[in-house]
């Protein structure tokens, strides 16, 4: 069987039954996550690239803070969807390339932050500098937009625990300005109780790309695979097969 054939199977659904699992990859995620991997085709992304290497990678949901602690203990092999700071990078490798640096090409996607308000409220961002911004901006625990807006010079608040106590915030009148991921902030503006009162600012707060990274002790002991994991990865990404399967299942 050609690889080509064989990764049309894969994104068939009819591949499993003749390869062996070699071993099984435990990995945690952000339970409160909507991000593109947890859909179904990111779910196929991730399966295409472990199956690929003949791996199978079992997924935890866990809140992200306690996901990241686990992967520095190596409780975990690693996770899905981090975005590059200097602190996680003292206990979880990030893809580098020849030079050292962050490999942008062997990333899961890339996303953004959003800047959310209430309707009517002058609070803005414009892409380089706040406006009209007298009280602290609310984000989640343990997001890499706290340092993003740290860098700003901006006062983050982070007592909200998850996405809807960032919107319930603004709606109260305890903050002017919360930051969500994009993905996540949208889905929110569809339930009436939020996009009745909430808009989105039109600028990004910050475009990233998000890796699938892995603990030094697990990449210690399986360099090879977790860089052909990597490399895997950025193939069934960027595949004209995979873009295929995501324009057939939109017309069902």
């Amino acid at each position: 069987m050609t690889r080509h054939l064989f990764f049309l199977l894969l994104l068939a659904g009819t591949w499993g039954t003749g390869f062996a699992q070699l071993r099984v990859v435990p990995l945690c995620y952000d339970e409160t996550a909507v991000r593109p991997w947890v859909n179904p085709v990111g779910t196929m992304i991730l399966k295409a690239t472990a199956t690929l290497n003949h791996i199978e990678f079992e997924q935890v949901a866990l809140p992200w803070l306690r996901c990241l602690r686990d992967v520095a203990k190596g409780i975990y092999a690693g996770a899905v969807g981090v975005s590059f700071s200097e602190e996680r990078a003292t206990f979880a490798v990030f893809p580098l390339n020849a030079d050292g640096k962050l490999d942008y090409a062997r990333r899961m996607q890339a996303s953004s932050y959003s800047l959310y308000r209430l309707k009517g409220e002058s609070a803005d961002w414009d892409g380089k500098n706040f406006h009209n911004l007298s009280t602290r901006i609310v984000a989640q625990r343990g997001y890499s937009v706290v340092g993003d807006l740290a860098k700003l010079g901006v006062k983050v608040d982070q007592s909200a625990g998850d996405t809807e106590t960032v919107l319930k915030m603004l709606i109260a009148g305890r903050v002017q300005l919360g930051a969500l991921v994009t993905e996540q902030g949208d889905a929110l503006l569809t339930k009436p109780e939020f996009g009745r009162k909430l808009e989105k600012l039109m600028t990004p707060l910050v475009v990233k790309p998000y890796f699938l990274v892995f603990s030094k002790s697990f990449y210690a002991s399986n360099t090879k695979l977790v860089e052909d994991l990597w490399d895997s990865l950025a193939a069934v990404r960027d595949s004209k097969e995979l873009g295929s399967s995501i324009k057939q299942k939109s017309v069902r």
